[in-house]
Protein backbone atom coordinates (compact mmCIF):
# COMPACT_ATOMS: atom_id res chain seq x y z
CA UNK A 1 0.00 0.00 0.00
CA UNK A 2 1.14 3.30 -0.72
CA UNK A 3 -0.13 6.56 0.20
CA UNK A 4 0.89 10.16 -1.98
CA UNK A 5 -0.63 13.83 -1.70
CA UNK A 6 -2.57 14.02 -5.05
CA UNK A 7 -1.99 17.69 -5.80
CA UNK A 8 1.93 17.59 -5.24
CA UNK A 9 2.59 13.62 -5.57
CA UNK A 10 4.75 13.84 -2.46
CA UNK A 11 5.08 10.55 -0.57
CA UNK A 12 3.53 9.99 2.75
CA UNK A 13 3.56 6.60 3.62
CA UNK A 14 4.02 3.11 2.38
CA UNK A 15 4.77 -0.59 2.57
CA UNK A 16 5.71 -3.41 0.63
CA UNK A 17 3.16 -6.54 0.70
CA UNK A 18 3.11 -10.00 -0.88
CA UNK A 19 -0.29 -9.23 -3.51
CA UNK A 20 -2.69 -10.67 -1.16
CA UNK A 21 -5.40 -8.24 -0.11
CA UNK A 22 -4.73 -5.68 3.18
CA UNK A 23 -7.02 -6.99 6.20
CA UNK A 24 -8.83 -4.60 7.48
CA UNK A 25 -6.37 -4.05 10.60
CA UNK A 26 -3.56 -3.66 8.17
CA UNK A 27 -5.60 -0.82 6.31
CA UNK A 28 -6.15 0.75 9.57
CA UNK A 29 -2.69 0.37 10.91
CA UNK A 30 -1.66 1.91 7.41
CA UNK A 31 -4.20 5.14 7.58
CA UNK A 32 -2.99 5.46 11.29
CA UNK A 33 0.04 6.05 10.39
CA UNK A 34 -0.25 7.96 7.44
CA UNK A 35 -2.30 10.61 9.80
CA UNK A 36 0.66 10.61 11.79
CA UNK A 37 3.44 11.21 9.37
CA UNK A 38 1.26 14.27 8.27
CA UNK A 39 1.50 18.19 9.42
CA UNK A 40 -0.24 18.74 12.25
CA UNK A 41 -1.88 21.39 10.26
CA UNK A 42 -4.00 19.12 7.57
CA UNK A 43 -7.88 19.42 8.72
CA UNK A 44 -9.22 17.42 5.96
CA UNK A 45 -8.60 13.93 4.41
CA UNK A 46 -9.89 12.64 0.89
CA UNK A 47 -8.92 9.17 0.38
CA UNK A 48 -9.19 7.02 -3.17
CA UNK A 49 -8.92 3.35 -2.85
CA UNK A 50 -9.04 0.36 -4.93
CA UNK A 51 -11.66 -2.41 -4.80
CA UNK A 52 -9.84 -4.38 -1.81
CA UNK A 53 -10.87 -1.41 0.62
CA UNK A 54 -14.43 -1.71 -0.22
CA UNK A 55 -16.10 -4.10 2.55
CA UNK A 56 -18.30 -3.27 5.32
CA UNK A 57 -15.54 -4.51 7.89
CA UNK A 58 -12.32 -2.58 6.15
CA UNK A 59 -14.67 0.55 6.00
CA UNK A 60 -15.35 0.69 9.74
CA UNK A 61 -11.78 0.00 10.67
CA UNK A 62 -10.70 2.43 8.25
CA UNK A 63 -13.30 5.32 9.85
CA UNK A 64 -11.96 4.26 13.35
CA UNK A 65 -8.18 4.81 12.41
CA UNK A 66 -8.85 8.64 11.37
CA UNK A 67 -8.43 11.63 13.99
CA UNK A 68 -10.93 12.04 15.52
CA UNK A 69 -13.26 9.08 15.00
Amino acid sequence: MLTFIAETREYVWGELRNGDRPTGKQIGDHIRNVCTALPLGVKQIYGRADSGFYCRKRLRLTKNALPGS
